[in-house]
């Protein structure tokens, strides 16, 4: 008899191996998922959650007319 043909070349004493890696896998994927973040990695992405520097929402707000002239340059001076 040919069993390895049958067994996907696995045979009986491999058929462990797929579903243990399987399990394996979910196990690290949720340690990984509810371990505790350091407070250096929230703050460095802090700002790109966003999208928007300071002094582009001061341009976009002129450019809407929410802020006049003296009002943009008193702000974006107080930016720098």
């Amino acid at each position: 008899m040919h069993y390895g043909f049958r067994n996907f070349g696995f045979g009986y004493g491999f058929g462990w191996v797929i579903p243990t890696i399987f399990i394996v896998i979910i196990f690290v994927a949720i340690i990984y998922a509810f371990s505790p973040r350091s407070e250096n990695e929230g703050r460095k992405n802090a700002g790109k959650s966003g999208g928007t520097e300071p002094l582009e929402i001061l341009k976009e707000r002129y450019a809407k007319g929410e802020i006049n002239k003296k009002e943009f340059d008193q702000m974006k001076k107080d930016l720098n």
